[in-house]
């Protein structure tokens, strides 16, 4: 069948959602000993911004690159996450997502009503908004996507801080209510964000 030719890019949302796992040290930061879960968190990725901000440009950058690096082969995609998250468009430049396949969106959206794909950021709070891709090959490599960034976008001047549940909460019923949802989310869809702050 035709429809065998095709991968369900599931590498990089078991990736965004967090589902391959690492040993590491337990002296080491929080980006690198992040061991991922079945499900997409944002604490993670508030966090782990809120460290790089922390380390000031250079350091985070050197950082950035290095989780890209190590982790080449899971292609776990928290790096891509990350990106959209630290760095802003610069002025004449673009500042486009990363090259994953066709994504699946939510409340019959596309990419033109995400301009941070696969993320997008309500009160400093980074949803997930796409449930899967379609890929025939490869995605984009993270570390190339961290120098696609570095060299045509801008360090975001935006300061992430560790939300209270109250905080995500807000957030999340922000996102339900956005006028972006082209159709009524479901009950699945609903649940899909809504387990990303719990």
């Amino acid at each position: 069948m035709q429809a065998r030719t095709y991968f369900f890019f599931i590498a990089v949302m078991i990736a965004l959602a967090g589902c391959a796992s690492h040993t590491h040290s337990t002296n080491q930061s929080v980006l690198e000993s992040e061991r991922f879960t079945q499900h997409y968190k944002v604490d993670t990725y508030i966090q782990s911004a809120v460290e790089l901000q922390s380390l000031g440009y250079d350091a985070a950058l050197k950082r950035l690159h290095g989780m890209a690096q190590t982790n080449w082969w899971l292609g776990n995609g928290k790096v891509f996450v990350l990106c959209r998250m630290l760095f802003v468009q610069r002025p004449g430049s673009d500042f486009r997502g990363p090259f994953l396949g066709q994504g699946f969106f939510l409340g019959g959206t596309d990419y033109s009503d995400w301009p941070l794909e696969p993320i997008e950021l309500v009160d400093g709070v980074p949803f997930l908004i796409t449930n899967g891709y379609l890929l025939a090959g490869r995605s984009e490599a993270e570390d190339m996507y961290v120098h696609y960034c570095e060299t045509n976008c801008d360090w975001s001047g935006f300061r992430y801080t560790i939300k209270t549940e109250q905080q995500k909460r807000d957030a999340l019923n922000k996102l339900i209510n956005s006028p972006k949802w082209k159709m009524p989310l479901d009950k699945n869809e609903q649940e899909f964000l809504t387990a990303q702050i719990q």
